[in-house]
């Protein structure tokens, strides 16, 4: 995975933008650092919590989504 240059688009169009800040909230106050991965069929989020003993992983499907941009 490379890192996310300048000239890179993707568009993603919540259906409930309420979740994604949901999902921020919820994570915000565990960890420091979180992977996204931004594809056409959704979002995967990988988190580690600053102690390196809790792995957080999912993905939000693109039914979530009402449009994608990549």
């Amino acid at each position: 995975m490379g890192e996310i240059k300048s000239e890179d688009k993707f568009y993603y169009e919540f259906i409930d933008g309420e979740l994604f800040k949901n999902i921020v909230d919820i994570l915000k106050d565990t960890i420091n650092t979180a992977n996204f991965v931004f594809t056409s069929n959704g979002i995967a989020i990988d988190v580690v919590d600053g102690t390196s003993i809790s792995l957080i992983s999912f993905f939000i499907e693109k039914e979530m989504f009402h449009k994608i941009e990549i």
